[in-house]
């Protein structure tokens, strides 16, 4: 807890340290003011005293008197003071910390946004990060504050008794032990329902979100979906209603152990005034400021146990940040980008926390400007091999080459140049016409020609006739586009780039066949000088292509062209009889 704490300081300190510096200077003043202005009241009382007694003292009650309004006033405008230079950290937060964490996301390896336990640490990290760090922050601060003040009362207290001081510490630890203990169980309650958390989001999301609500609707299934999200509900609400019930034992030592230290301070002070041992000053500033002890105590005690609930965002932000990035050299050779040769060798693959291997031992090659269909089962590896072409994720064994060149030894930059991809999972942007295109090559976004061609390309010309258009239903005036219009948005955002090498995932799932097949003959006969990977589970298509790679069970079953497979009376062949039926109808 006091190590992520920390690092929470050390965080602000990164990214905003000139600021961060008079944050714990005022933190330290403050806090400092407390204990001292006990002291001058003390110092007052005993000075008005001996004034009764010697008239030339006067200056001591002036020179007290200012120290203590000095205390009082800094103590009055903390929460001022402090709020400005939250404010002026927030603000360098929000601009470094918010880059350094989107540029995190941008490098780190595909394969850790598909690890439930990293999702899980995304999902606890939350949307704003930098504002659970800076709330860490403060509280760490907070409690630095409230021990620099609790130490120097104790210095005052040592006026009294060293065993009044000594019973302070004692109350002072079992009250945040106890604070700490029920915390610490709520806290890793709250730890160990994050996926029940997760289910209960997605459910709520099934509910309120347009395309799943139409489905459930009709198939009359949102009563089913409602009793799973209850069900999950009453399971988080009856362990949050326990575990709240078992530390509320904790929370009774800590009220009995004050009751009982107020009783001891009555006791001290009455029997050292009767002695003599202390000055009126004393006695009256102790009694004056017991009040403001105890509740400096208890928040003491509320501040740690806010440590121990808070502190998990920084440990999952430093998993987030520890994790490894993509290492692709950048190769002193420049590729040459007007002819893309494509090589798989001996290639096996088998993903992160799974047994299951889904390619092995994959060999092929894409020569300059070929037209590939890579066909295919379910579940055979068609779109892990994309995945591993497109550096998403690296073989276990063998090597991917481009132009003879390792793929993990290609530069990201050098990378993007080369190759462009639509998947069949693509992102529909809610953003402006010309956005969505323009996004697969933003060079061009305001360049209206190519953004065009790459709309007929896509076959997207019906969907507006002005560029600037908002799609989605974000802005107010946005168009709302059926599923084909968004995939062949993607299809046209996947062109644009002109890139000499595509790959086009199963991007026409929601298009019918025949749209698919038009769509793919005006896309290969345009890339007449790029080469292009197809995977489509309709063999129709296929036929347009050069070569067909047929795959199963993560092996590559066949090689050839269209009537070279039919000719063979192999897996292709009874794969594409088979499709052929469907659109054969009786007389």
């Amino acid at each position: 807890m006091f190590k992520y704490s920390f690092n929470a300081i050390k965080i602000l300190f990164k990214y905003a340290a000139k600021e961060t510096m008079y944050k714990l200077l005022e933190v330290i003043i403050i806090a400092a003011s407390l204990p001292l202005s006990v002291l001058f009241t003390q110092n007052l009382i005993d000075s008005i005293t001996e004034y009764i007694n010697n008239p030339l003292s006067v200056r001591y009650i002036v020179l007290w008197t200012a120290l203590l309004i000095l205390c009082m006033l800094i103590i009055a405008g903390s929460n001022a003071i402090s709020q400005l230079f939250r404010i002026s950290i927030q603000r360098k937060l929000n601009v470094s910390f918010t880059q350094s964490m989107l540029q995190q996301y941008s490098d780190i390896e595909f394969e850790y946004f598909e690890d439930s336990d990293m999702i899980d640490a995304m999902h606890r990290m939350g949307n704003e990060p930098q504002q659970k760090i800076l709330s860490i922050a403060d509280t760490f601060t907070q409690f630095i504050s409230h021990i620099i003040s609790l130490v120097g009362l104790l210095l005052i207290f040592f006026q009294v008794s060293i065993w009044f001081s000594l019973s302070l510490i004692i109350i002072i630890v079992i009250t945040v032990w106890a604070d700490y203990k029920s915390m610490n169980m709520m806290n890793t309650m709250f730890n160990n329902q994050s996926r029940e958390e997760r289910k209960l989001s997605y459910y709520m999301q099934l509910l309120s979100e347009k395309h799943s609500l139409y489905e459930l609707k009709i198939f009359d299934a949102i009563q089913y979906i409602k009793d799973k999200w209850i069900k999950s509900n009453k399971k988080v609400l009856k362990e949050r209603v326990s575990t709240s019930i078992k530390t509320q034992k904790y929370g009774a030592l800590s009220t009995l152990m004050v009751i009982l230290w107020i009783g001891f301070l009555l006791m001290s002070l009455l029997n050292s005034i009767k002695a003599n041992s202390i000055s009126v000053g004393l006695f009256i500033s102790i009694i004056s400021s017991a009040g403001v002890i105890l509740n400096k105590c208890e928040t003491l005690s509320y501040t740690f146990s806010r440590m121990s609930q808070q502190f998990l965002p920084v440990a999952h932000y430093n998993k987030f940040m520890d994790l490894p990035i993509k290492n692709r050299k950048t190769v002193q050779k420049e590729i040459d980008k007007s002819s893309i040769t494509i090589t798989f060798d001996n290639v096996h693959f088998t993903y992160p926390k799974s047994n299951k291997k889904i390619l092995n031992g994959v060999s092929f090659q894409i020569r300059a400007f070929e037209k590939v269909a890579l066909v295919g089962k379910n579940g055979c590896g068609k779109s892990t091999l994309v995945k591993l072409l497109c550096g998403l994720y690296k073989p276990n064994k063998g090597r991917i080459y481009i132009n003879g060149i390792g793929l993990d030894e290609i530069g990201q930059y050098q990378f993007n140049k080369i190759m462009s991809v639509v998947f069949q999972d693509y992102a529909s942007y809610q953003l402006t016409l010309r956005e969505n295109v323009a996004l697969g090559f933003i060079d061009k976004l305001y360049d209206d020609a190519s953004i065009i061609a790459a709309l007929k390309l896509g076959k997207a010309t019906d969907i507006s006739n002005d560029l600037d258009s908002s799609l989605g239903k974000i802005e107010k005036e946005g168009i709302d586009i059926s599923g084909g219009q968004w995939q062949k948005l993607a299809i046209s955002r996947g062109s644009i780039a002109n890139n000499r090498f595509v790959i086009l995932d199963e991007p026409t799932a929601s298009l019918d066949p025949i749209a698919e097949s038009n769509m793919y003959d005006s896309f290969l006969s345009s890339l007449k000088s790029r080469g292009c990977l197809i995977i489509s589970h309709r063999l129709a298509s296929a036929k347009l292509a050069d070569k067909i790679i047929v795959m199963d069970r993560g092996k590559i079953k066949e090689i050839g062209n269209h009537n070279e497979l039919l000719a063979k009376q192999g897996m292709y062949a009874k794969m594409f009889n088979m499709q052929s039926e469907w659109y054969k109808t009786n007389e």
